[in-house]
């Protein structure tokens, strides 16, 4: 009955401040904004997404009579499709292109980085409900919470309170209470109108999953309350409002300012990435000179040669029973495949590793754990990027390699003068991308659900020793 009492008192009070009225209207509007906007670019661009792949296919099954290999060359694009959540949570997709050229002889990257579109702005970083939440939220719960206690000091209701036997921890309860519940008036509109608008009838491809929804919902639970908690704790001890308010602004601007770019800093240093023209270099190098750097091409390309006239026991290439152009062509693209294996293998672990790092940052700042669970969930981060770059090098693969086994069986007798058609080119199994479960999302994700959840409750604890103590004085 004391915890309601105090609860309805808070939330009363509260909801009567101005700066509380001001800071709802801004913090709704601006959160309300990001969904409409997120929301609606994701449509937009999802259609475009789709519409493009439909057409780059289109001009791929009616290419025309050719030779497969020339057809290899001709290539093929893949545009990366978007999730549905990426409307609330843009992670990195502004930075890691959104469209692979699939071809012979080549890994290429993804092009089209939205971000070189971007105006200087966006350096900034980018207006999303996730920014909204993990930036504007925790201060506006620092400026509700910051004289939770300490203000009832200064004002001598918190003598009064004791002195009627309220118990420390019933004051406590209330007071968190009171603010969870104008937090609430806060937050919830723009979650329902979220909730509402993604399952509003639309032209895209993709099925919201209900278990990224609750996970996502939970991860920003544990977020929002870790910062109650810290801001009750701070207010338990603190002397004055206004030294409380300075503790809690300088643990907002380290979390949410510093912290992101520290943990860059550090991760770039701590695990340095090649520079795109060093890269490149090396993967030239390990095809002309082999991997080893004694394989160079030439003597690769003689040594099938001698094999495969022994084998069919024939004198000249042009006495095989196959293309031996066709072999070349498959023999050159597998070598490739293993300079490719090696140089983007390490490439990725470097990136992966460098996740890691930022997960384990994550231990000194709550914001860095729901950041980086947060664009996971949503499949805005960069696992699923590479998750999608790997399946599209596999279907590269997949395509140039019947296109060289059809050069192979069926043109012995044509050698390059050998022309496959439409039907061929129609025979090519579509792309299809297929994202990791949310299982394997939150393994993959285990150290910051660590971090988050370790910063819960040594804050919950925390906060429950500090207002078990409460001084009058």
């Amino acid at each position: 009955m004391r915890i309601r009492r105090i609860a309805t008192k808070e939330f009363v009070e509260m909801t009567r401040d101005g700066r509380f009225r001001w800071s709802c209207a801004i913090l709704s509007t601006l959160t309300v904004l990001a969904l409409a906007v997120g929301i609606k670019t994701y449509r937009d661009v999802d259609r475009l997404h789709r519409e493009a792949q439909a057409e780059a296919r289109e001009h791929w099954d009616h290419q025309g009579e050719k030779n497969p290999h020339a057809a290899a060359h001709y290539g093929l694009y893949l545009f990366e499709p978007k999730s549905s959540l990426s409307f609330f949570d843009r992670g990195v997709e502004s930075y890691t292109g959104v469209t692979v050229f699939l071809e012979a002889h080549k890994q290429n990257d993804m092009k089209n980085r939205p971000a070189r579109d971007g105006t200087s702005l966006q350096r900034f970083g980018e207006m999303t409900a996730a920014m909204v939440l993990q930036t504007l939220v925790p201060l506006v719960i620092v400026f509700l919470s910051f004289p939770m206690i300490a203000g009832e000091r200064e004002q001598g209701t918190l003598r009064l309170l004791m002195s009627q036997g309220v118990r420390p921890f019933e004051i406590a309860a209330g007071k968190a209470l009171g603010t969870v519940s104008a937090l609430g008036v806060i937050i919830l509109p723009a979650a329902l109108f979220g909730a509402v608008s993604l399952w509003l009838p639309s032209n895209t491809t993709e099925v919201v999953n209900p278990g990224h929804i609750m996970a996502l919902a939970l991860c920003y639970l544990f977020y929002f309350m870790t910062f109650l908690a810290i801001s009750m704790s701070v207010s338990a001890v603190g002397r004055s409002s206004s030294s409380v308010l300075v503790w809690l602004l300088g643990f907002w601007i380290f979390n949410v300012l510093m912290a992101p770019r520290i943990s860059a800093e550090i991760a770039n240093w701590a695990i340095p990435l090649p520079s795109a023209f060093e890269f490149e270099k090396a993967i030239e190098q390990d095809i002309a000179q082999g991997i080893d750097g004694h394989d160079p091409a030439s003597e690769r390309l003689e040594k099938l040669k001698r094999e495969l006239l022994a084998k069919h026991q024939v004198e000249t290439v042009e006495d095989l029973p196959v293309n031996f152009a066709g072999v070349v062509l498959k023999e050159s693209e597998d070598y490739g495949n293993r300079v490719f294996d090696k140089h983007f293998g390490e490439l990725w672990a470097k990136i992966e590793r460098q996740d890691v790092l930022a997960q384990l940052i994550s231990f000194v700042s709550p914001t860095m754990a729901v950041r980086s669970l947060s664009m996971a969930i949503c499949r805005s981060d960069t696992a699923d990027h590479l998750e999608f770059t790997r399946q599209a090098e596999a279907y590269r693969r997949e395509l140039i390699g019947r296109l060289n086994q059809d050069l192979i069986e069926n043109g012995a007798d044509s050698g390059f003068n050998y022309a496959a058609d439409d039907e061929m080119w129609k025979s090519m199994p579509l792309f299809r991308y297929r994202p990791e479960s949310l299982a394997d999302v939150l393994k993959n994700q285990v150290i910051a659900v660590i971090s988050l959840s370790s910063w819960l409750v040594a804050a919950l604890v925390c906060a429950i020793g500090m207002t078990s103590r409460i001084r009058v004085d």
